[in-house]
């Protein structure tokens, strides 16, 4: 039996058919994406996620399948047809995708098993030691109706009286929620907010803000992450400490006073009005639970503004955007925005990828693989390219793009010229990025490194012709994430320490062409 071959197969025949798929860190194989009914047109939405268990040569299958409003069952779904490619009307019956992997797996002497456990068909969870806190729900009583009414009276009328003396205060910002941090034992100083030490590129820039040492027109930071951004004064990243344990870190650009101002994990750090945001969760590991915050630069004031998973956030103009969660299929995610202190929140799209605001139009795809260019208030869309896009990134008036066949291609901002400029070599490929004229990616092997708990990968670079390329790095990790800053390539490597199952993050950090690797202060 081989597990790779088994995917190669697969995957190929999911290209044939135009289902778009992602290799990714929660199975093998992850198809989350929705397509319409050929009969009625509805959008049919569906979730697959294939995991292939070579020590008992099964192949766990759990499929989800809904319209907008209710789940299908087997015996309504199998004989669907959906559009898949709606410029040739390519159609095909759900069910014969189910079918085609029984027969793909016979093919490798595999078994395959469905089932309706969705942590039978990913890869195993690592033990965080995350303290998990009981929901006690209160016993309902009943109040008497006079009762009642009259805590309603009273309650008018402290509505009313407040209104009065809150009206003076109407330009203040008004977070979602003040978190009480007992690590945090710093004064919060007036003077804080009559500093500006932030990057602040105000509200006259026109395109997503980056960090200080990466080119305006270099993006790609954003979608691998950003866990390095540095200001005029200062550089804040995230790494674990040598007791494993997860920090934000402040350091001056001349490398001193290094301070951990953060007790928890943090990435999609930016810099505006003297505040540091990102997504993130506190406490000593990370547990995926990437809820957004912003604080002072000196570690106070923290704040959570957004309670769902989220991150691919970044500010432009006076709006913080991000992905969220999708609130009826949790497994997508949706495009959103808001003010600068958490409030006014609105979807843009419901369904929708690593968004970027570029020259004043906001850039992003959708779980089909469209890329679309809108108003950064998301009208006006226009496709750029169809059902080809898996990871991108722009960069001087190109558009990088990652495809589903794991080929690197470019085109022009508006989506012409579109070619291929780095065939695939068999692998997959993720963390498209590009720095002063040159693309950086990384190809890792699908066979998941139980020894570290993580995937075998190498990162690499080309011209923007794809000419020359570079092999510059080689380690493990769970999951791969690049910054490029200053002349520097980071890399957040997330692995087992040593021979314990604790799961830690640190940052390396290499010249452009490899050499010269440390591990960032922590």
């Amino acid at each position: 039996m081989n597990k790779a071959s088994f995917i190669k197969d697969f995957t190929n025949y999911l290209e044939i058919q135009h289902i778009p798929y992602r290799l990714d860190f929660k199975s093998d194989i992850s198809i989350n994406t929705s397509f319409k009914n050929n009969d009625n047109n509805d959008e049919i939405f569906l979730l697959m996620y294939l995991l292939v268990d070579e020590t008992n040569n099964t192949v766990f299958i759990y499929q989800n399948v809904r319209t907008s409003n209710n789940e299908l069952t087997d015996d309504i779904y199998y004989r669907l047809n959906i559009i898949t490619d709606e410029s040739k009307n390519q159609m095909i019956m759900i069910g014969s995708i189910i079918d085609n992997i029984n027969v793909i797996a016979n093919d490798h002497g595999l078994i395959v098993n469905r089932t309706n456990d969705v942590n039978k068909a990913q890869y195993p969870k690592m033990n965080t030691n995350k303290k998990r806190v009981a929901n006690h729900q209160p016993t309902s009583k009943k109040l008497p109706i006079g009762l009642i009414a009259g805590v309603i009276i009273i309650l008018i009328g402290i509505v009313i009286i407040a209104s009065v003396f809150l009206k003076k205060d109407s330009n203040e910002e008004h977070p979602e929620e003040y978190v009480n941090d007992p690590t945090n034992n710093k004064t919060i100083n007036s003077q804080n907010d009559n500093e500006n030490d932030s990057s602040d590129k105000s509200s006259d820039f026109n395109s997503a803000i980056v960090s200080i040492g990466v080119n305006e027109q270099d993006l790609g930071n954003i979608m691998s992450g950003q866990y390095y951004f540095a200001t005029n004064e200062f550089i804040f990243y995230s790494s674990y400490d040598e007791n494993n344990t997860a920090h934000i870190y402040s350091v001056k650009t001349d490398k001193t006073e290094l301070t951990p101002i953060f007790d928890g994990f943090g990435w999609s750090l930016v810099v505006i009005n003297d505040w540091l945001y990102f997504s993130g969760n506190q406490g000593a590991v990370i547990d995926g639970s990437y809820h957004i915050f912003r604080m002072k630069l000196d570690g106070s004031q923290l704040q959570k503004i957004h309670d769902r998973y989220s991150y691919g956030m970044f500010i432009y103009r006076d709006y913080l955007y991000y992905m969220t969660s999708n609130v009826d299929y949790p497994e997508s995610m949706s495009i959103a925005r808001s003010s600068l202190d958490g409030s006014n929140k609105e979807i843009l799209f419901e369904y929708g990828y690593n968004p970027l605001i570029y020259k004043g139009q906001l850039y992003y795809f959708d779980n089909q693989g469209n890329m679309y260019k809108t108003d950064p208030d998301g009208s006006n869309p226009e496709v750029l390219i169809s059902a080809a896009v898996k990871s991108y990134t722009i960069s001087k008036d190109k558009i990088i793009y990652n495809d589903f066949g794991n080929n690197i291609n470019i085109c022009d901002i508006n989506g012409d010229n579109n070619k291929v400029i780095r065939a695939t070599k068999g692998e997959e490929v993720l963390n498209v990025n590009a720095y002063e004229d040159r693309i950086y990616f990384s190809e890792y092997n699908t066979e998941f490194n139980y020894t570290y708990y993580g995937y075998d990968y190498t990162i690499f670079s080309i011209n923007m012709d794809g000419s020359n390329e570079r092999s510059l790095f080689t380690s493990v990790s769970y999951g791969i994430y690049m910054n490029l800053v200053n002349d520097k390539l980071m890399l957040m490597d997330y692995t087992r320490s040593g021979d314990s199952d604790t799961m830690v993050a640190v940052i390396k950090t290499m010249d452009l062409d490899g050499s010269n690797i440390s591990v960032m202060e922590r």
